[in-house]
Parts: C-alpha cells; sequence; structure tokens
C-alpha cells in the first residue's frame, strides 16, 4: 500500500504541476485550480474545447481510464505535439509529459483541439492509420499486462455467484502485477489468435517469476482469476485463466466433511448463490419448463435420472422452493460418504480415500515451509516440487524418496499455496480435482460485472439487474 501511496503522490504532484504551466500557457487567470481535483478536469475541457458530457465518461468506473488516456492526447495536440511518440509519452507517464508540456519555453499552447487540429502539419492517411493501429496495440497492452484485463464467464463453475455470461474486468494490481513471464506477445490476445488458432506468443526469451507490490492479500472467501495450473505445455501466463472461490490460503488446513467446509477446524459458510446436488422425487407431473421460467434454473443444471426422478444443481433457497412446486414428492442432498474414495480427485492417490464432498485434511504449504517427504507424503508433493517448483525429478522406493537421484527426507518451499473452489460445488473442476495453485499463477482479483448476456431461453437477452455490479465476496 506504501508502494501505491507514494506512486499516487508522485502523480499527483506530477500532473497537476504539469496542469498549472499549461493553464498559464492557455491564459486562465486563475491557472492554480489545477491543484484542485475534479475543478481542474473542468478547466482542461474548456481549454481543450471540449463538451463538458465528457464529465460522464469520466465518471464510468474503468472506461474512465481510456477516457483519460484520450484526453491527454488530445492535449498534447493542442500543445502541438501530435507525434506518436509523444502520444505513447503522455499515456503512460502523465506525470513526466505534462511538466515538460507546461514549463518548456519551446511548447506554446496552439488553442482548442479543433484550432490546434488546424495549424499542425497534416499527417498522410497511411501515417494516420499506422500512429493509430501502432498506439491503440500498445496502450491496450499496457493496460492489460499492467493494470486491468476483460474476462468473460464461459462455465458454470461459479454460478449463481457469477453467470455464465457475465464479463469481469479483473485488476492484476489488488494481489500484485505479475511482470510479463513471455514478453513476446500479441498484445490482444492471450494464448491464441483468433481465427487463424495458432499461438501468440513465442516462449524465449522467457523472465523470472516477479511481481509488483500488492494492494491487498489473498483471504480465504475472496474470488480469484488465475492460470489453470494443469496445462504444462504452456508457459505460466500462458495458461487458461480460470476464477474460483479461495477457500484455503498458504499455511491454512483445509477439510470438507458432507459438503461442509472446515479452514483449520473452523466451519466456512457455504455462501448463498453456492449450488450443490439435490435429488427431486416427482410423481411424474413435475414440469421442467416451469423450473426453468419460474426458478431460473439453466438446463444443463438439470439430469434426469432412469426412474423418472432428477437431479439438479441449485442453491440451498431454490431448493425450498421446488418443495413447493406442483408435482414434486420430496428434495433431498445428494452427498458422497465418507470413505468412498474418487480416483479422479487430488492426489489420486487409494491412501486418500477422498472424494468432492468428503476431502482432506490438506494443508497449503506457504513459503519456506519444510514439507516431509515420505511414502505418505510423496504424492501430495510430487508435483508440486517437480511441476510448479522446477526442483528436479521426485522419485521413491519403498518409504524413501529421492530428489534427482538422492535421498531426501524433507523439502523447502519456494512458493505459497492455495486452494479454489467454484461455488457450483458439484460442477467445478477446481482443487479438489488438480490440487495446489501455485501463487506464481495468480493474475487478479475480479471487480465488477460490466455486462451481461442470458442465452438460454425464455431470459435470453442481457441480464440488466447485473451490468455495472461490483463483485463482492
Amino acid at each position: 500500500m506504501t508502494f501505491y501511496l507514494v506512486l499516487a503522490f508522485i502523480y499527483y504532484i506530477g500532473t497537476t504541476t504539469g496542469l498549472y504551466g499549461i493553464f498559464k500557457k492557455a491564459g486562465l487567470p486563475r491557472p492554480w485550480v489545477a491543484f484542485i481535483p475534479v475543478v481542474n478536469l473542468y478547466y482542461l475541457l474548456r481549454i481543450m474545447g471540449k463538451s463538458m458530457a465528457w464529465f460522464i465518461l469520466l465518471a464510468l468506473p474503468f472506461f474512465n481510464i481510456i477516457t483519460l488516456i484520450i484526453l491527454l492526447v488530445d492535449l498534447a495536440k493542442c500543445m502541438g505535439k501530435d507525434s506518436l511518440g509523444w502520444q505513447l509519452f503522455v499515456s503512460f507517464f502523465p506525470f513526466i509529459a505534462l511538466p515538460i508540456l507546461g514549463f518548456r519555453k519551446d511548447i506554446t499552447y496552439l488553442g482548442t483541439y479543433q484550432e490546434a487540429s488546424k495549424k499542425l502539419p497534416r499527417k498522410s492517411s497511411l501515417k494516420e492509420t499506422v500512429e493509430l493501429v501502432v498506439f491503440t496495440l500498445l496502450v491496450a497492452w499496457g493496460l492489460r499486462t499492467f493494470l486491468i484485463e476483460p474476462f468473460n464467464i464461459p462455465t458454470g463453475s461459479m454460478e449463481r455467484t457469477l453467470r455464465v455470461g457475465d464479463f469481469l474486468f479483473v485488476s492484476k494490481i489488488h494481489y500484485g502485477t505479475r511482470i510479463p513471464i513471455t514478453p513476446l506477445s500479441f498484445p490482444l490476445a492471450h494464448n491464441t489468435l483468433p481465427i487463424l488458432d495458432i499461438k501468440s506468443y513465442i516462449e524465449k526469451p522467457s523472465l523470472p517469476y516477479m511481481r509488483l507490490p500488492a494492494l491487498e492479500t489473498i483471504d480465504v472467501g475472496d474470488i480469484i482469476v488465475f492460470n489453470y495450473p494443469m496445462q504444462d505445455e504452456r508457459p505460466v501466463d500462458k495458461r487458461d485463466h480460470y476464477i474460483k472461490r479461495c477457500l484455503a490460503t498458504p499455511g491454512d488446513t483445509l477439510q470438507i466433511i458432507n459438503t461442509r467446509t472446515y479452514i483449520n477446524g473452523k466451519e466456512y459458510p457455504l455462501p448463498a448463490t453456492a449450488q450443490v446436488r439435490y435429488l427431486i422425487r416427482t410423481d411424474g407431473t413435475f414440469s421442467y419448463q416451469r423450473a426453468l421460467r419460474d426458478l431460473g434454473i439453466r438446463p444443463e443444471d438439470f439430469m434426469p435420472t432412469p426412474d423418472g426422478n432428477v437431479l439438479v444443481l441449485t442453491t440451498t433457497s431454490t431448493a425450498q422452493q421446488f418443495r413447493r412446486m406442483p408435482g414434486v414428492l420430496e428434495v433431498e442432498q445428494v452427498i458422497d460418504s465418507a470413505g468412498r474414495w474418487d480416483p479422479n480427485v487430488f492426489p489420486h492417490d487409494s491412501q486418500y480415500r477422498w472424494n468432492i464432498d468428503n476431502y482432506g485434511p490438506i494443508y497449503m504449504p506457504r513459503r519456506g515451509d519444510t514439507l516431509p517427504l515420505n511414502s505418505l507424503t510423496y504424492p501430495l508433493y510430487k508435483r508440486l516440487i517437480e511441476v510448479y517448483e522446477k526442483a528436479g525429478k521426485l522419485t521413491i522406493e519403498g518409504d524413501q524418496v529421492f530428489l534427482n537421484g538422492r535421498p531426501v527426507t524433507f523439502y523447502v518451499t519456494r512458493m505459497g499455496y492455495y486452494f479454489g473452489m467454484g461455488d457450483n460445488r458439484h460442477n467445478s473442476l477446481d482443487s479438489r480435482f488438480w490440487g495446489f495453485i501455485p501463487e506464481d499463477h495468480m493474475v487478479g482479483k475480479p471487480l465488477m460485472v460490466w455486462f451481461s448476456w442470458e442465452k438460454n431461453p425464455p431470459h435470453k437477452g442481457p441480464r440488466w439487474n447485473r451490468i455495472f455490479r461490483w463483485i463482492r465476496n
């Protein structure tokens, strides 16, 4: 937080001082208004000849970032600077560029944006197009890499907290912006180029894992966006994006007992929007279409059984509504029994007879933890050591564990690890299936649903009640 407070102070002093000089050059009688937030924007729009309607765009969260960049570029043009270099300079470093515009004697105020456009040398159409494309790509790359990234919900693993068709803004700075591990990539694509369906990046050179200081730590209950840990064929920062709820942080022990989650022995309550599995027993007259229409159940969350009943994924409150529907005889939560081993769940070893409803206890290693290595812990930590920490080959003979051929009884971790789970507990590929989420896989914190679209009838279309909705953990 101290790092960002210092950065904000430098930004404020640099930009307002620069505006003070620009306002003096523009002939404003009270240039000191440059130091008053909001008021300085009013006078900035005045000297640029911009409509006060721009205030509306500056008030919209996240979109105001793009609006401010456009205004800064146009301001540089009012001061006679419209080259590509100046456009990028004033966009990325306004706290340096504005003082230069305001106090360098050879730079003068040419008038409003319209007046300056007439006085500046006219560029050819080709040059304008090339500069616009390069500027857009570089600014988009900078914003997406270091500040904020758009993201959409493709699957129902977080229903109903986050809906399929939700479009989000994800902040990179809240958990600390990760410096690109794979720096050479196409600016507007994540890991594949649209249409061409080929890699959008070059793997070499690569950079070591580094992060800028974080605004906040990841806590139990936070919704997190991270790179899918199981895509070993791709660099860490080019793996697919997943979104889950963090249910254990480094140093925590997690256990699931009959679908109830316990962190360090204390129950973490199921979110009200979380979905679990229920069996709906019917008399044969139950209307699926009515449930779709009245209760907002997605078609993919209905699973008919051979005996004419139905399994449904839904919230606790909606399950109560099912009980009152015509044709429903009984509503019962379905839970995998303790001791029934599901080989698909992590660590995929019969020593750990776990399933998705009865899981653990499992410990989340912290950076610098000393992990014991033996036949019991070997399946838990093999992938962590070999793949995530790249410490070498881990093998076992009897009860003796070997790292790169040398016998070892412990391992000291280099990173912290997390446990993520979808709120749609019975339709989520998450840490119950692939284990730990390494800290270097963390991408950011989802902040806002800026648009939402329902694809299923009868409610197909925009979900107006979700647009510009802040995401709360």
